[in-house]
């Protein structure tokens, strides 16, 4: 049974880095072909965020997506350190798991 659930975790755990890495990948080929073309590539907001953001509901989601827009490649995810990840993931199991 422990060694079902580690074993799902890990996965999500790769699988999601993979999905991530991915996207990452597509959007910065996407901002780059948008300004080759001389536009602006941006993501359009969900139309409720951007209403709880406007309220101030979400005032600091509001100023992180400002602060992205004003960097070089806005709204990329920064480079995810696999390893890293998977070493506090696997630390975290190690500690929990029954000896």
């Amino acid at each position: 049974r422990l060694g079902a659930a580690v074993l799902a975790a890990v996965d999500d755990y790769v699988i999601g880095h993979c999905l991530r890495q991915r996207s990452r990948q597509r959007t910065i080929r996407a901002i780059r072909s948008a300004a080759a073309a001389g536009k602006e590539e941006r993501a359009e907001l969900d139309p409720e965020v951007a209403a709880a953001i406007e309220s101030g509901e979400l005032a600091g989601v509001g100023r992180m997506l400002e602060r992205r827009r004003n960097r070089k490649l806005a709204g990329v995810p920064p480079e995810p350190d696999f390893e890293a990840g998977l070493e506090w993931l696997l630390d975290g199991i190690e500690r929990l798991a029954p000896r």
